[in-house]
């Protein structure tokens, strides 16, 4: 007993060890087999050779003929299983592509699921590349679907052309191939793009030596054999046997299913080889076919590379370092992934490219033999960090959806990549945007914007909301309950790539790939509420008639500038002045304050709208801080607004707009009154631009007076008690004589109590006390106690209790 279980696991380990599988292929839902729906395939390898099984789900039971594409040699058979029971051979009597049929007998099946196993002669898996089973009549006996006729008749005149080495367009190659602009991208593409068959096999190759050669070629090609779970074992020559044929000599270290493949070495050209393998007819006409595209230079490191948008056909991928070198990485269709989005027959290769296999092109073909397709081709994107960053506030965002398609930029956010623009932030509700509408409607200011109301650039497409919807939007927009947060763009907006799905450029953070909802988050972006399509025309003047795709082209063009705003050298050193007179200890409590505000921006990083990076307990505190010391607080914020950051502007309107927003509104009547400059030339500026002319135009206005000088050690101030309900006490601690005064300012009315004028004191303490229900008035009150000492000023925040 013990002896017969010791061979049954004996028999099952060497079946474990031996018996290999391909990749499974999963077709498409309702994809059609003859009058059968196809559900996957798989090769199989076993006791020294390979199968390939079809998994078939019949619509009803009935009889079948059974037929395939195959290529064949002469008296070659595959033996057919169906449901792992012995049923007929599928024979040739020729070599080469041909509709092989059993048209002899055919087969009943009940409706469901079956399996069908073509089962080779050798290690390759049977190229029975398309099976076809057709209800048994007179009819389905002779017929040969039409796209088989048109493959085999393609193939014959590929036979008989003449050899070819020089480029010559494919006839199903169209000519789209685009290359749109691409601002900042990090990536290749090509848009639109065709692609067709070329010939891919897969063998079963035992460890040592083995030779792969190709004869009686039509055009000059490349032979590939590459291990797609080891790319170690990748080999490739275009012309190294005789007479320019390939020829490749292998030591294979690993058995297992490895790849062949045909690559053109002239883009454009196809025709027919014959492949050897150890020195036997492997195929005899295999297809010459498919397309290479470059990027700019080798890149290695974590990449992405990708087919996406196909409207018809099947693709297969395959990155190599040079033109027709080894593979070094392959996919056919992408189900690896831990994401949500359904890449369905499109191909993706995701890999860290390091060392060695730092790559530059990327070859595209068909699956199929009997279709070509379109698609647009991505190539070297990296991986986006969106989700690592801020995972609570991305929760649907997987790191495998996120590709990332631009480095992080605090230069433009958004709402700018939306409309075209990478050279500035704008948030069209923001006090300083030319696109404020002043409404109290904040979807009007986005509205202003994408219908260039003003002009975004010359030549930038318009968008509207009227008539669009979910289903023809360009651009949408995000909104939590509360408020606007967000915009992304899908192909086609502004003739930009934009990926696989959608394209975000979240406040200052990477340009990232999508799915289109996947960055909902009630808290965060909230959802889309609002579409915007294009109308079709695009911004106008006397110079452009043309559409550009964004405000680089246009500037590139010579029809506008970038007009940055900086403070005159007068200004800046009024600024400077005025700040070196402040109070030191002022100005360190505040830089204190700023600096913990600071720290929480990296948390919002994702944020476009400004004033969002003002809703937390750090900004409150800094600007009630700002509030009681306005003045200095005001000079503070310009100097942080003019070096770059825009948020604080949020707290420069609150200290400026009950006095200083007229010369707001100046400056956005000014720059739409000189819309260009003396070359007509138009002048793009942003929120911030704005921002800085209203700096100008404040600190022209301003008074230098004379600051009070920081209060040394040589007094103590002490204030009790605070909170205070209506007796307040000053203690005040002199170590020479001086001249002191005391007084006492609400914060929220504005009214001031004058607790003791100007006397000279003695040195030592002196104490005084008021009354401050008057000022007071309420609880949610604070009052400041200033105290003047020299003519130094030092102020003390007191709450008001109940």
């Amino acid at each position: 007993m013990k002896k017969i279980f010791f061979l049954s696991l004996l028999v099952f380990f060497f079946l474990a060890t031996f018996a290999q599988r391909t990749e499974t292929k999963y077709y498409p839902s309702k994809s059609k087999a003859g009058d059968v729906w196809l559900l996957y395939s798989y090769g199989e390898y076993s006791g020294g050779v390979s199968s390939r099984v079809y998994v078939i789900d019949a619509p009803k039971t009935d009889y079948y003929y059974i037929s395939s594409l195959s290529n064949m040699e002469r008296g070659q058979a595959f033996k057919i299983y169906v449901d792992n029971m012995a049923f007929a051979e599928l024979r040739s009597n020729a070599e080469g592509w041909q509709f092989a049929s059993v048209s002899s007998a055919s087969i009943k099946l009940t409706a469901g699921k079956h399996e069908i196993k073509f089962v080779g002669t050798n290690g390759m898996v049977p190229m029975a590349e398309e099976l076809f089973l057709t209800v048994a009549s007179p009819a389905a006996r002779s017929g040969i679907p039409e796209t088989i006729n048109s493959f085999l008749d393609k193939i014959e005149l590929l036979r008989q052309q003449p050899v070819i080495t020089s480029s010559t367009l494919d006839d199903e190659d169209n000519g789209m191939n685009k290359v749109l602009p691409n601002p900042q991208g990090i990536y290749g593409h090509a848009i639109d793009t065709s692609f067709n068959y070329t010939h891919y096999s897969i063998v079963y190759l035992t460890t040592g030596s083995h030779t792969f050669t190709t004869s009686g070629s039509t055009i000059s090609r490349s032979l590939t054999v590459f291990n797609p779970s080891n790319y170690t074992y990748s080999w490739s020559n275009s012309n190294g046997g005789p007479g320019g044929e390939s020829a490749l000599n292998l030591i294979v270290g690993l058995a297992g299913y490895y790849s062949v493949m045909l690559r053109p070495t002239t883009n454009g050209t196809s025709g027919t080889t014959n492949i050897i393998f150890d020195g036997s007819t492997l195929v005899s006409g295999a297809v010459i076919g498919g397309k290479t595209f470059a990027m700019a230079s080798l890149k290695g490191g974590p990449m992405n590379f990708f087919t996406c948008k196909l409207t018809t056909g099947d693709t297969r991928m395959v990155v190599s370092r040079s033109f027709s070198s080894s593979a070094r990485g392959y996919n056919d269709d992408y189900y690896a992934g831990a994401g949500n989005w359904n890449w369905g027959l499109a191909s993706r290769i995701k890999k860290d490219f390091n060392g060695a296999d730092s790559v530059q092109y990327t070859f595209v073909c068909s699956y199929s033999p009997t279709s070509t397709g379109v698609c647009d081709i991505y190539m070297g994107t990296g991986n986006s960090n969106l989700h690592q960053l801020e995972p609570n506030n991305f929760p649907l965002l997987t790191d495998d959806d996120a590709i990332k398609s631009a480095e992080a930029s605090g230069s433009y956010n958004c709402i700018s990549w939306s409309g075209g623009i990478t050279s500035t932030w704008i948030w069209p509700p923001s006090a300083y945007s030319t696109y404020n509408c002043n409404s109290g409607n904040e979807l009007l200011c986005f509205d202003n914007y994408y219908s260039n109301n003003p002009v975004r650039y010359p030549g930038a497409w318009n968008y509207t909301r009227t008539g669009a919807t979910v289903n023809n939007s360009i651009v949408d927009l995000w909104k939590t309950a509360s408020a606007y947060t967000h915009a992304s763009v899908t192909k086609t907006g502004n003739n930009h790539p934009h990926g696989y799905d959608w394209e975000s450029k979240p406040g200052g953070t990477n340009r990232t790939f999508h799915p289109r909802n996947a960055l909902t988050q009630a808290n965060w972006y909230g959802s889309v509420s609002n579409y915007y399509k294009p109308t079709g025309t695009y911004a106008r003047n006397a110079i452009v008639q043309n559409a550009f795709e964004s405000d680089i082209d246009a500037i590139k063009a010579g029809v506008a500038i970038y007009d940055r705003a900086f403070l005159t050298p007068e200004a800046s050193e009024k600024l400077s002045r005025l700040l070196q007179k402040n109070n030191s200890s002022v100005i360190k409590t505040f830089d204190e304050l700023y600096k913990a505000w600071d720290a929480t921006k990296e948390a919002n990083a994702t944020l476009s709208d400004p004033a969002a990076y003002c809703k937390n307990k750090e900004y409150e505190a800094l600007a009630k801080y700002a509030l009681v010391n306005s003045r200095t607080a005001m000079l503070l914020v310009f100097d942080k607004f003019i070096k770059g950051d825009h948020p604080v502007g949020e707290l420069m309107w609150t200290l400026t707009k009950e006095k200083y927003s007229h010369l707001l509104a100046e400056v956005k009547v000014e720059r739409l009154a000189n819309p260009n400059d003396a070359q007509g030339r138009y002048k793009i500026h942003g929120d911030h631009d704005n921002g800085v002319l209203y700096v100008e135009k404040i600190l022209k206005s301003l008074e230098e007076e004379v600051i009070a000088e920081p209060i040394t050690e040589a007094i103590v101030v002490t204030v009790s008690p605070n909170p205070v309900v209506d007796k307040l006490n000053v203690q005040v601690v002199v170590k020479k004589p001086s001249k002191v005064s005391i007084a006492v300012v609400s914060l929220v009315t504005g009214e001031k109590q004058l607790l003791q004028n100007e006397t000279m004191l003695m040195e030592g303490t002196h104490r005084f006390q008021t009354s401050v229900k008057d000022i007071a008035r309420s609880n949610d009150n604070i009052l400041v106690v200033q105290v003047t000492v020299d003519g130094s000023v030092k102020t003390i925040t007191v709450l008001v209790g109940k």
